[in-house]
C-alpha cells in the first residue's frame, strides 16, 4: 500500500476548503463555536460574538463581503495552480475544463453583492471543480 503524503492532498484539501466557504449558511451559523460554547474563552468570545452578530446581520455582515470574495478568488487561483501543475500529465481535457470552471466562478465572485449570490455558486464548485479534482486526486494515486 503506497503511501499519500501531505503534498498530494493539498490540491484536493484546497477544494473541500473552498466547498466549505462557498456554503456561507454554515459558515454562518457555526462561526466561532467552538472557542464561544466549548472553550468558553472569555477573551476570545467577546471578540468572536461581536463578529458573529454583525455577520447575522445584514446591515452589517457586507463589510464582511470583499475580504470574503478575496478568500476565495485566492483559493481559486491556488486550486487552478495546483491542478495544472499536479495533473497535467493525468487528463488535459479534464484540467482544461477545471481551470475555465475557475475563472467563471472567480468572475461570479468579484461580481457578487452578497452572500446569498456566493452560496448559490457552491453547486456549480462541486461537479465542475471538486468532483472533478477529486477524480484526478484518485487517478494520480493509481
Amino acid at each position: 500500500m503506497a503511501m499519500i503524503t501531505l503534498a498530494e492532498l493539498v490540491p484536493l484539501a484546497f477544494c473541500i476548503q473552498t466547498d466549505d466557504l462557498f456554503d456561507f449558511k454554515t459558515f454562518q451559523s457555526s462561526f466561532g463555536d467552538h472557542v464561544v460554547l466549548r472553550e468558553k474563552d472569555a477573551e476570545l468570545s467577546e471578540f468572536l460574538l461581536q463578529a458573529k452578530r454583525e455577520l447575522n446581520s445584514t446591515m452589517q455582515q457586507i463589510k464582511f463581503l470583499e475580504g470574503y470574495k478575496l478568500v476565495l478568488v485566492r483559493n481559486l487561483d491556488k486550486i487552478m495552480s495546483l491542478v495544472q501543475s499536479r495533473y497535467s500529465n493525468i487528463d488535459k481535457p479534464t484540467i482544461d475544463r477545471i481551470l475555465t470552471s475557475c475563472k467563471q466562478l472567480i468572475k461570479k465572485v468579484l461580481v457578487a453583492e452578497n452572500f446569498q449570490k456566493i452560496q448559490e455558486l457552491e453547486p456549480t464548485f462541486k461537479k465542475e471543480v471538486l468532483l472533478k479534482v477529486y477524480s484526478l486526486f484518485s487517478q494520480s494515486l493509481k
